[in-house]
């Protein structure tokens, strides 16, 4: 069975493309303004709040989810094959490795 492989694209790839020399030049004139991209840290209290629902859908993804948040040093290693972790379950990993230093694969 082919993993399936999520794509995660930068800004200047969402952008829509520019076709012929007009849209070349008014994109030219064009400044784009925006805002840095912030990195959110989170409360432990937040963090088991916002994995409540992978405690019985996941459970062990759950527990690795508080492993990789609490640094713990038991888990180095984190496989996310065939997980269906879906966007929540993605955000939740994203806060979690903000601050992880013992995942090492």
């Amino acid at each position: 069975m082919r993993d399936s492989v999520q794509r995660i694209y930068t800004r200047a790839e969402l952008k829509p493309a520019n076709h012929g020399a007009a849209a070349e030049d008014s994109s030219a004139t064009q400044t784009e303004h925006r805002p840095p991209i912030q990195q959110v840290k989170i409360t432990r209290e937040a963090f088991i709040k916002q994995i409540e629902g992978f405690k019985t859908s996941k459970p062990k993804f759950h527990k690795q989810l508080l492993q990789v948040f609490d640094n713990d040093p038991s888990l180095s290693t984190l496989s996310l094959g065939s997980n269906q972790i879906g966007p929540e379950g993605a955000q939740a990993l994203a806060h979690a490795l903000h601050t992880n230093s013992s995942l090492s694969t």
